[in-house]
């Protein structure tokens, strides 16, 4: 709401060098600066009129639909809010995760089982780098459109403070615009994305236009973007299922890996679209890695190692060997129980493998893993120092690791 003096909306009220940000009278709100978040939809059929039901019942409440225009049939979507999916986890944050997803199945909620045969756009959105009446600003939009299959268009959304975007736009089979011009935007103006795992994962994959623009995407967005490269067979085992994955074949020469060699995935190394980087969830803890999350922070780099015996993730097996990036694929600060990081592999995420420890041995066995550390890779002090390896028993059979130089 604005107040207005004579026919002009006053849009900010300051008192001395700060800003107001609500006015009552008694009461009644009578003033608020807080721009709301929004979406506005074009729906195909005239006399269509969206409900509640198209959202997540988490966003029911604080959430309201009003039209724009009869002709074309566009309505606008206003959140109240920004929203913890997970009430009380520290693992999803807030923000708009699973908007158009149900509750219970998180299937897509924007699809013909609820719209029959009318269709959408989403022709405009905007406000989700405010922050919101609770103090909160948006840093995940989580799967927020997955499975939409009646979503045929999309303009960008515009989101700079959002970390966690991963799945945000996949199985939206019927897009025929929308998906490249996202993608672009968010690599040209947003440096905090720290999951984009499957963002974009079949999007479209069922229009000729929609093909063509996944054809420009990385896989490690979810497009079909693959560049040349060699796929490493590999096969998952190590304590407790699973810590590790033995490289079998096609592998690079291994003294030469740290002179800058690229490693990604095209698709997840999980079941799952992300990997939980779990507290619980380490193995082969070696000089007192601290897990705690009132005391710890965790790094997972992405690395290749060798051991002196044993079997990887036990306590009795010592690395000899190790060659790793300048960046890890993901963190937890600390205070921070668990997140996701990406279950794709990017290099864009962490970089070209840079970092060697100990001596590589042509005798032994390589596997590839996630170290665990308890600082950057560039305080670490090598064998001596604290580290772990991260298990799940979701991770595949074969990691489907591909690489170049």
């Amino acid at each position: 709401m604005a107040l207005q003096l004579g026919n002009t909306n006053i849009k900010e009220i300051y008192l001395g060098n700060t800003k107001v940000s609500e006015m009552y009278l008694g009461s009644t709100k009578i003033y608020s600066s807080y721009k709301k978040p929004y979406f506005v939809f074009e729906f195909s059929g005239s006399e269509f009129v969206p409900t509640s039901t198209l959202i997540n019942s988490n966003y029911r409440s604080i959430s309201t639909w009003s039209q724009v225009s009869s002709s074309p049939n566009r309505w606008k979507l206003t959140v109240n809010n920004f929203v913890n999916y997970y009430s009380g986890a520290t693992h999803i944050g807030m923000g708009l995760a699973f908007l158009f997803i149900d509750s219970y199945d998180q299937r897509g909620l924007l699809t013909p089982d609820n719209l029959g045969s009318v269709t959408c756009k989403l022709i405009d959105s905007g406000n989700f780098d405010i922050i919101d009446s609770n103090g909160n600003n948006c840093d995940t939009m989580d799967r927020m459109f997955k499975d939409c299959t009646s979503l045929t268009e999309f303009s960008t959304i515009q989101c700079s403070n959002v970390s966690t975007v991963g799945g945000m736009f996949q199985g939206c089979t019927e897009v025929t615009d929308g998906a490249l011009a996202q993608y672009t935007w968010f690599i040209n103006n947003n440096n905090n994305i720290t999951n984009h795992s499957s963002t974009f994962s079949d999007c479209g994959s069922d229009t000729q236009t929609g093909v063509a623009e996944l054809a420009q995407i990385p896989v490690g967005w979810g497009g079909t973007l693959v560049p040349a490269s060699t796929l490493m067979t590999s096969t998952a085992g190590g304590n407790t299922k699973y810590t590790c994955w033995t490289i079998n074949s096609n592998n690079p020469t291994w003294t030469d890996v740290k002179n800058g060699m690229y490693l990604f995935t095209e698709a997840s190394v999980s079941q799952y679209a992300g990997v939980s980087m779990n507290r619980s969830r380490i193995n082969g803890k070696h000089n007192s890695l601290d897990t705690s999350q009132s005391t710890a922070a965790l790094y997972f780099y992405p690395a290749f190692i060798q051991v002196n015996s044993g079997t990887v993730g036990s306590t009795t097996a010592n690395l000899t060997w190790l060659v790793t990036t300048n960046t890890p694929n993901g963190n937890l600060t600390v205070g921070q129980g668990n997140t996701d990081m990406p279950g794709t592999l990017d290099y864009g995420t962490y970089g070209a493998f840079a970092r060697e420890y100990g001596t590589y041995d042509s005798s032994k066995d390589v596997y590839f893993v996630f170290l665990v550390t308890n600082v950057p890779i560039d305080q670490w002090n090598g064998f001596t120092d604290a580290y772990g390896f991260l298990y799940n028993s979701y991770f595949k059979s074969d990691a489907g690791l591909r690489w170049f130089f």
